[in-house]
């Protein structure tokens, strides 16, 4: 790969390589996330100069994180937007550990009920407890909707 392009010590160059390691390089620590999921970058992506030219197109800042809307969906310019990284942590997907099979919804033993929480800006909130995983997911869902937040909504 030639480095014609003199950015090779820009942040913008550092995140391009980041993103390409964590999906492509079997030996970064990461990659489990990514590549060994099935994460790819698409193709136009491999030059810099052009993931470079989307960036600075789509909002791009030395402070913002590449994030991809769907957690699912590979780094794509319709799947990828510049944002901060409060934002992106909202962005995540469920916890291994999820039982219910739906984002924010999980088991109360206490209350022997399906229990709903969202947590915005650092902060968690309750949103009820319920006979039903998918009663939690729906009103999960409509949380997110009614308040216009950037979190994943659960497929149902």
């Amino acid at each position: 790969m030639s480095k014609t392009h003199n950015k090779s010590n820009t942040i913008i160059y550092s995140k391009w390589k980041d993103m390409r390691k964590r999906c492509l390089n079997k030996n970064s620590t990461r990659y489990k996330y990514y590549g060994k999921l099935g994460i790819t970058i698409c193709k136009e992506w491999s030059s810099f100069e052009v993931f470079e030219l989307w960036s600075l197109s789509n909002g791009y800042s030395d402070k913002l994180s590449i994030d991809r809307i769907n957690t699912k969906g590979n780094y794509e310019p319709s799947n990828c937007r510049w944002t901060t990284l409060l934002i992106q942590k909202q962005n995540r997907g469920k916890f291994k550990n999820n039982t219910s099979g739906f984002k924010g919804v999980n088991w109360n033993k206490k209350e022997s009920k399906w229990m709903a929480r969202i947590q915005v800006n650092n902060k968690r909130f309750l949103l009820g407890l319920f006979s039903t995983a998918e009663e939690g997911a729906i009103i999960y869902n409509k949380y997110i909707t009614d308040n216009n937040l950037n979190h994943p909504l659960n497929d149902i």
